[in-house]
């Protein structure tokens, strides 16, 4: 096997899912035991050409470099994901595929590269949850107004002036966010940054959506946060104790496993 073949391998062996794991991470946990959780995405092309400055801020101008901001994809830092696995690419269904949360997953690792040039830029976990994504929408329809309230609880209607129906009035939302860990049979710390609207809080915001009010959420979220808000440097500060995500009982046998590809 040729050793750049080797190297995929090994890289791929460190971070997809493994039957001895949790079936999830539950973010909500980790971060209030105090972890300051931050996560990776892989940038495509040269930094010096995608980032610029903007008198101390580091943008990206072009959001097409970012990618579509609904279901977000990111990795989650301080397991065994780390800068050394951000250049790993496939498009193979299965790979990309979620793990089922209980067996081995077979990788088909033909279709496993690794991209060039590109580079991580890092997000912290607090910052997007803290961040103030905020929904508009208007009525100019009264029927309109009536699908919208429909799932509302009466505080709900009093706390934004929802309780009779105003045409064309503008009213502003904030947008539920929340990280779910969505673990891929190549990826077991691939977490996304969701967004779920006002009216359907507990569905996330897909890239189909059409629904104008839901494509403004996105738009917002984008240029807002996703193309200002990174970090340049890694700020990994923490380690995750592998007692968080690997089943007690297999926790020897799997740092064993890891051992034999160092």
């Amino acid at each position: 096997m040729p050793n750049k073949q080797k190297r995929i391998r090994r890289k791929v062996n460190e971070i997809k899912s493994s039957s001895c794991f949790n079936e999830k991470l539950d973010i909500d946990y980790l971060l209030s035991r105090g972890f300051n959780l931050c996560v990776s995405r892989r940038v495509d092309g040269e930094k010096n050409s995608v980032i610029k400055k903007l008198g101390n801020d580091n943008i990206i101008e072009d959001s097409a470099v970012i990618g579509q901001p609904a279901d977000f994809s990111v990795n989650l830092l301080g397991g065994r994901f780390g800068d050394d696995h951000i250049g790993l690419y496939s498009n193979d269904e299965i790979n990309n595929g979620n793990w089922d949360g209980r067996l081995e997953p077979t990788l088909n690792a033909e279709s496993i590269t690794e991209k060039s040039p590109c580079f991580a830029i890092y997000y912290n976990i607090k910052d997007f949850l803290n961040f103030p994504v905020k929904q508009t929408k208007t009525f100019p329809k009264e029927s309109e107004y009536k699908r919208f309230i429909q799932e509302l609880s009466p505080e709900q209607l009093k706390e934004y002036g929802l309780e009779i129906y105003v045409k064309n009035k503008k009213y502003e939302f904030l947008v539920r966010k929340k990280v779910n860990h969505k673990p891929t049979n190549m990826n077991y710390w691939h977490v996304t940054f969701d967004l779920y609207s006002f009216e359907s809080p507990n569905e996330e915001i897909t890239s189909e959506d059409r629904n104008s009010s839901h494509r403004r959420i996105l738009s917002h979220f984008s240029h807002d946060f996703l193309m200002k808000s990174f970090i340049i440097d890694n700020p990994l500060n923490y380690k995750i104790p592998c007692r968080l995500y690997i089943r007690g009982k297999h926790l020897t046998f799997y740092l064993n496993y890891i051992k034999s590809y160092l």
